[in-house]
């Protein structure tokens, strides 16, 4: 509980997971926050290799004991289960660690599946979602209303009020895949969740020449004060002459609000 771990105890639940996630015999999977393995389980039962990355000591050396006796798959000679011992948002290396892991696979990328702390949840999106030469997909179990919030906001929505609502939309299509009570999970949350897909689709190529980090830090710009002008917001960075004749340009008001912007509006800015 210290670090925000939820335990999915519902074979139910589980069983939902692996079905709305598609795992598939010979899938290489990545799951970040393994706890007790059990979803760990089910994805091995489905023919998948996992690359687990846990954080906590305890729960390492209970993985470590659990899967050390667990054999390839019957397709691969690699390890049915690859063990990191780290905080995942400390991995400066991930796309290497990506890469090794999926090594001569026929499977065109690697996916997530995991079941990760409410409280690094836009963290691990932030990392995950720009590895779209690694990763097609990125399923997670979520606080209920931040899954909703991070799936279903729209351009104008009161949930469509930070930066990371244009980020989702820029590198993936996301989808709210279905609820989960707060009564599957050990210890019980005060709160239900809810499973969700990122299927990357990055728009990289729409960047009009400039870098990718450059949009990431203009959108973050545009959203840096709710109650703010799109032209108040970037006048740090932008003349508010200039903002306005691109607006009015793409015949956006000169009033607007970063969150009525849709990431199409933002690429063309």
């Amino acid at each position: 509980r210290s670090l925000g771990q939820n335990f999915v105890t519902s074979e139910e639940v589980l069983q939902r997971i692996i079905a709305s996630a598609k795992i598939r015999r010979g899938d290489k999977i990545l799951e970040i926050g393994p706890g007790l393995g059990s979803l760990t389980d089910c994805l091995l039962d489905c023919g998948a290799s996992v690359l687990a990355i846990e954080k906590d000591d305890v729960l390492y050396g209970h993985l470590q004991q659990k899967f050390a006796k667990a054999h390839p798959q019957p397709h691969t000679k690699e390890p049915a289960v690859s063990l990191i011992h780290s905080d995942v948002l400390l991995l400066k290396n991930i796309r290497q660690i990506l890469d090794d892991f999926k090594g001569d696979s026929e499977q065109p990328s690697v996916r997530v599946v995991a079941n990760i702390p409410y409280n690094i949840t836009s963290d691990v999106l932030k990392m995950m979602l720009p590895l779209k030469h690694q990763l097609s997909h990125v399923h997670l179990l979520l606080e209920d209303g931040a899954a909703r919030r991070l799936t279903e906001a729209r351009p104008g929505d009161k949930d469509y009020s930070r930066a990371i609502s244009v980020l989702i939309n820029f590198y993936a299509n996301p989808r709210y895949s279905f609820k989960v009570g707060r009564n599957a999970f050990f210890p019980e949350p005060h709160v239900d969740s809810a499973f969700t897909e990122f299927a990357l689709a990055s728009k990289t190529d729409q960047l009009h020449g400039a870098g990718e980090q450059e949009f990431l830090d203009f959108v973050s710009a545009a959203f840096v004060s709710k109650r703010k002008t799109l032209v108040n917001n970037l006048k740090v960075r932008f003349s508010p002459d200039a903002v306005i004749k691109e607006l009015t340009a793409l015949r956006i008001a000169s009033t607007a609000r970063a969150e009525t912007l849709t990431v199409d509006d933002f690429l063309q800015l």
